[in-house]
C-alpha cells in the first residue's frame, strides 16, 4: 500500500524486535533511513539493533548519525552512549549519557548505563549515586541495586552493616520476583535419578568459585543413585 514510507519500515522494525527478529528489524530500518536519510528516529533504532547484533563499530557511526540529525532525542544519546561503551569508550559515552538525562531527567536506563561507565571508570561514588537515581525511579531496578551492592565494597571507608542490610533487602526484592517452573520437559519418574548441573563464569577465576568448592564437596561425599551434581 504504501512501500516508499520510511515511518512504517521503521515501526516495522521496531515490531520485529520486539520479536527478536533483528536481523529483519536491521533491513527494516536500514529501507526506512534509505528513504529518508535525515530520520533520526530511524538512525537511533538502527544503531541500537546494530549494537545487540554485535557490529558494534557500525552501531556507533549511525548513533553519532541520530544525534547529529536530532540533539534533543534522548533515546539517540543513550544508544550512542551504549555503543561507545561497548567500544570500550566509556569516557566519552559517559557525556552522552549525561546529555539524554539532561533532556529526559526520568530517563532510567541512562540512569543505569551511566552508572556502568562511571563504575567502569572507577568513579565509585559518582556510580553510586547513579544507581541510586534508578532505584529512587524504579525500587524494583535488579541491575542498580546488584551494581550497588558490588561497589559498596569499594568506598573508602566501607559502611558493612549499611552494605549487610541492603544485601538482605535484596535477597528479599530478589526472593519476591522469583516464579517457580511449571513446566518440565524431562518425564516424571520418581525413581530417576535427580541430575544438577552448575554452569558458570564465575566458576573459572572470580571468588565466587572458590566458596562454591566447599558446596560442591559435600553434596559430592553423599552418594546416591537418586542425586548426582555436577
Amino acid at each position: 500500500i504504501a512501500p516508499d514510507n520510511a515511518k512504517l519500515h521503521s515501526n516495522m522494525g521496531t515490531a520485529l524486535c520486539a520479536l527478536g527478529r533483528l536481523e529483519e528489524a536491521h533491513s527494516s530500518y536500514k529501507k526506512a533511513v534509505s528513504l529518508a536519510p535525515e530520520f533520526a528516529e530511524a538512525h537511533a533504532n538502527m544503531s541500537a539493533v546494530l549494537l545487540s547484533l554485535g557490529r558494534t563499530e557500525e552501531a556507533v557511526v549511525c548513533g553519532y548519525r541520530a544525534v547529529e540529525l536530532d540533539p534533543s532525542n534522548a533515546d539517540a544519546a543513550n544508544n550512542l552512549g551504549a555503543s561507545l561503551t561497548d567500544q570500550g569508550n566509556e569516557i566519552e559515552a559517559i557525556g552522552h549519557y549525561r546529555r539524554a538525562i539532561a533532556i529526559k531527567p526520568g530517563f532510567a536506563r541512562a540512569h543505569l548505563n551511566l552508572g556502568f561507565a562511571l563504575k567502569t571508570s572507577w568513579w565509585v561514588q559518582e556510580a553510586l549515586d547513579s544507581y541510586d537515581r534508578v532505584i529512587a525511579l524504579d525500587p524494583n531496578a535488579m541491575d542498580a541495586r546488584t551494581h550497588r551492592l558490588f561497589l559498596l565494597s569499594y568506598l573508602p571507608d566501607p559502611a558493612y552493616e549499611k552494605a549487610f542490610q541492603e544485601a538482605c533487602q535484596y535477597g528479599m526484592l530478589a526472593a519476591g520476583n522469583a516464579r517457580p517452573c511449571e513446566y518440565w520437559t524431562n518425564p516424571k519418574d520418581p525413581e530417576k535419578c535427580l541430575r544438577i548441573g552448575m554452569v558458570s563464569g564465575d566458576f573459572k577465576i572470580h571468588p565466587v568459585g572458590l566458596f562454591i568448592e566447599g558446596v560442591m564437596a559435600a553434596l559430592s561425599a553423599h552418594h546416591s543413585p537418586r542425586l548426582e551434581v555436577y
